[in-house]
């Protein structure tokens, strides 16, 4: 009745207009009333709570509401070839990414193992802290976050997609306890140990120019490596490790460990991403390559041997006879390659087998003093050298 009575009492316009104002207040309430309870679901995500039944329901709410487009990035990974950057025209110029944002590392969930942040010595644990615990301006990863006493399987199988942001702020060190615990964490997924190992391989290089990094990259893309030729066995493609190991290597005058690691990748026709892929690397790795040289440290004689016999050079002196010596010293070996003249060995069982000094050098890897010892073991004796 009071309805109607207003109704008679004001204007048709002035009755809209006040039934639309209620229908706003009612709809605003709602809205408000949806907004708070929302908000009570994100306060109360980091507490833990006892029931279990109030966790999936909190769960719930945050994926549907705070970060849904996060959760299903996550859920959509799949184990596959990371997408790299492009392919630079040197070495030295190519971009390290974070190829494994969006890649699934591990086959199988993680089942994570407590007490790894207890086992961490005080440093690592305050470090450690302000990059995945506390809030601060180095938790860097919103999606990581780790509960001391909790359960983490979540932060173990996704840390190492995100540890390229962190790249500027954590430390070697803590960096290889994360590898140790999450290698133990992939046991026998031999593609979740390879990911791991290039993802923090990657991270690593970019901080090269540090104390410690450099180690890192060098004993993960061996490990890697390792398992590559063992389980994996690639072809025609590109492995990172076998790329960044073949420049470390270079780099540090270990040029026959890296033509090694190069002629391997040859026939599996690995890619290096770069113009002149591995066989280009090789025709370098040639260049650079010296000539082995086998140095022998010689015992001082204590006694005098008896000489070789007299063998006949077939040169005659100015006075018509044939010229006859023996080698006796290193010195004299060294006099000969060091002047421009000719100087045969020749065999004592008197056949006319003659070889020049440059070339037993050559050939044999020796230097002057080795070279002595050698020929004697061998029955050599030495001519008088010839003018060229």
């Amino acid at each position: 009745m009071n309805i109607f009575f207003t109704l008679n009492n004001m204007s048709f316009i002035e009755f809209l207009k006040t039934l639309l104002t209620i229908l706003w207040i009612i709809a605003g309430f709602f809205l408000f009333f949806d907004d708070l309870t929302t908000m009570d679901v994100e306060e109360g995500e980091g507490s833990q709570q006892t029931s279990g039944a109030t966790q999936v329901k909190v769960i719930e709410k945050v994926i549907e509401r705070v970060v849904e487009k996060q959760t299903v990035i996550r859920t959509e990974m799949k184990q596959e070839a990371p997408v790299l950057p492009p392919v630079m025209g040197k070495d030295d110029e190519e971009r390290e990414e974070n190829a494994f944002k969006n890649i699934k590392i591990f086959k199988q969930p993680v089942k994570a193992r407590k007490g790894f942040y207890e086992k961490l010595n005080p440093g690592l644990q305050k470090e450690f802290k302000g990059l995945f615990v506390d809030e601060g301006p180095n938790h860097l990863s919103k999606d990581l976050q780790y509960a001391i006493g909790g359960q983490n399987d979540a932060f173990f199988e996704y840390v190492f997609n995100d540890i390229y942001d962190y790249r500027k702020v954590i430390t070697p060190e803590l960096m290889e306890a994360l590898m140790d615990e999450l290698q133990t964490l992939a046991g026998q997924d031999a593609q979740a140990k390879s990911y791991l190992y290039e993802a923090g391989s990657r991270t690593a290089y970019t901080q090269r120019a540090k104390p410690g990094y450099l180690d890192l990259v060098d004993q993960w893309t061996a490990s890697d490596i390792g398992i590559q030729q063992k389980q994996l066995k690639p072809t025609k493609q590109y492995v990172y490790s076998y790329a960044r190991r073949a420049i470390l290597l270079e780099k540090q005058g270990k040029i026959e460990e890296a033509m090694q690691l190069v002629d391997e990748a040859i026939p599996l026709q690995l890619d290096d991403r770069t113009k002149g892929n591995y066989q280009a690397r090789k025709e370098r790795l040639l260049g650079l390559l010296k000539p082995k040289v086998t140095v022998l440290n010689l015992p001082t004689p204590t006694e005098k041997k008896a000489a070789l016999p007299p063998v006949r050079s077939n040169e005659f002196d100015d006075d018509g006879a044939l010229e006859i010596e023996k080698v006796e010293s290193s010195e004299q070996i060294q006099d000969f390659l060091d002047m421009d003249i000719e100087y045969y060995v020749y065999y004592t069982d008197g056949e006319d087998d003659s070889t020049s000094i440059d070339t037993l050098v050559e050939e044999l890897g020796l230097d002057a003093s080795a070279l002595v010892d050698r020929l004697k073991k061998l029955g050599y004796t030495v001519t008088p050298p010839t003018k060229k």
